[in-house]
């Protein structure tokens, strides 16, 4: 995803929520209400990964506020791959490699 974010290319984004489906269901997370209440920092972290990724190529103001969307994120983001026994595919996913 850096690279599409440095390159403002919005076409790296076009259907990239069937593979965070993909992997909120691999983790038990898409219908699990067990695992979201366990991991809720997990599961915002991948729901808000594209997301911030937009906020990043947008005008401000028209998808996300990025001085406080962007922070949440990274720390959802630090605190899901700090839990012990998170999936360890969850640790590569929000690198995003192009």
């Amino acid at each position: 995803m850096a690279v599409a974010v440095a390159e403002k290319d919005r076409s790296f984004f076009i259907g990239r929520t069937d593979r965070a489906q993909l992997f909120l269901k691999s983790w038990g997370l898409g219908t699990n209400e067990i695992a979201i209440e366990t991991y809720p920092m997990c599961f915002d972290a991948v729901t808000d990964y594209l997301i911030v990724g937009l906020c990043q190529i947008s005008s401000p103001g028209t998808i996300c506020e990025p001085s406080t969307f962007i922070p949440k994120f990274e720390k959802n983001l630090e605190q899901c791959r700090s839990v012990p026994g998170a999936n360890p595919s969850f640790n590569e996913t929000p690198s995003g490699a192009r």
